[in-house]
């Protein structure tokens, strides 16, 4: 069964394998990434699958437009989120079954594709919050240590 990080240590956004290689590094990265001066964290810095996901839940159906205006209020970081990126991880993940959509064509204007969790979708959310949790207590401890470094000096 494929999850959000089937390579296993990229719960944050790394690539979902090679069928989809490629599609969250790059221009879906940081700033700078893959080019001289580049952090080269990429979504792993963005965190570009939980918040887009994070965001659909909270919403439970909504337009890739009003994900990204979520997502953006999530975003764990300064590096503004990218609509374009949404739209990427919102495909990645309807083709990995974790999400589902539908034209919606009541409103005004043009048909919108309108997205929901799957069933599948939430389960590897679960996993996934699992395996933030534990990076999030192993940052703590590293930024203890930093800061138990800085008191000694």
């Amino acid at each position: 069964m494929q999850d959000f990080d089937n390579r296993g240590e990229r719960p944050l956004g790394g690539r979902f394998g090679k069928h989809f290689r490629g599609h969250m590094g790059g221009r879906c990265g940081m700033a700078g990434e893959g080019r001289p001066g580049g952090m080269g964290h990429g979504n792993v810095y963005r965190f570009m699958v939980p918040v887009v996901a994070v965001s659909l839940m909270k919403l439970g159906k909504a337009h890739g437009y009003q994900i990204a205006q979520e997502a953006a209020k999530l975003a764990v970081t300064e590096t503004q989120m990218d609509t374009a990126g949404v739209y990427r991880v919102l495909r990645r993940m309807e083709a990995m079954g974790f999400v589902h959509s539908e034209w919606d064509t009541d409103g005004p204007g043009p048909a919108k594709r309108v997205y929901m969790m799957s069933e599948e979708g939430m389960m590897q959310m679960e996993r996934l919050m699992l395996k933030l949790r534990g990076i999030s207590n192993e940052l703590k401890s590293l930024l203890d240590t930093y800061d138990g470094l800085l008191e000694k000096s």
